[in-house]
């Protein structure tokens, strides 16, 4: 019995089943980001178990790049001040933005509103 999946046909424009592939096939290559469980809350609950669940699957090459990184050792202290906290961790997320977002196949991104979404995906979309 052979496995299969669904896939895009570009050319159809349709979704068409076909046999796996997968097998010898570098696995997809997928960036979740998304809040982490330090902002504890219902999107970095489910980016959590969708994580867990997509890290199961050997056909998926899952990372999470959260949207609130904790700052590296001794910088870490500055997240405790208010508006430097901001303005630090968002320049830190940015430029892991910009480091990591070229490595992967898809970018997966959890977002709050049209605002944010819109805000993220271009901001994803410029650097890729």
């Amino acid at each position: 019995m052979t496995e299969t999946s669904l896939r895009h046909d570009h050319e159809a424009g349709e979704a068409v089943e076909s046999a796996d592939s997968s097998a010898g096939a570098a696995p997809l290559r997928v960036l979740m980001v998304a809040p982490s469980l330090d902002m504890l809350g219902g999107q970095a609950v489910q980016a959590a178990r969708l994580l867990e669940r997509w890290r199961e699957d050997p056909a998926l090459d899952v990372s999470l790049l959260p949207i609130n990184p904790r700052l590296p050792g001794p910088l870490r202290k500055l997240q405790t001040i208010k508006y430097i906290r901001t303005v630090l961790t968002s320049l830190y997320y940015c430029a892991t933005l910009l480091t990591r977002v070229r490595r992967y196949d898809v970018i997966h991104i959890f977002s709050a509103s049209v605002q944010t979404c819109d805000m993220h995906s271009i901001t994803v979309a410029l650097l890729k």
